[in-house]
């Protein structure tokens, strides 16, 4: 490849309803998935539902705090400890 030559990156995104479905694709994708994918894959959402919640809260949106503020950590300890979903490993 050249310097100047463009490279094209094709990245594809799947999203994924249902824990099941998540696994189903990676079944079919990698045969047996590693034991650890269905832990990335509950910390993922857990993650995210975390976020969603804090949206609601404007002081503890992520781009206003700081993590190693112990206030912070307790609004997102309590944030979690309301999430519920069904995850890989159990339901949350």
């Amino acid at each position: 490849m050249k310097p100047n030559d463009e490279k094209v990156i094709r990245v594809n995104f799947v999203f994924f309803k249902t824990a099941k479905s998540f696994m189903d694709v990676m079944r079919h994708r990698n045969g047996n998935p590693r034991m650890y994918t269905s832990y990335a894959f509950d910390s993922v959402w857990a993650a995210a539902l975390l976020f969603q919640k804090s949206l609601a809260y404007p002081k503890y949106r992520p781009e206003n705090v700081t993590f190693n503020d112990i206030i912070t950590r307790n609004y997102y300890a309590s944030f979690l400890s309301e999430t519920q979903f069904d995850g890989l490993t159990v339901r949350l």
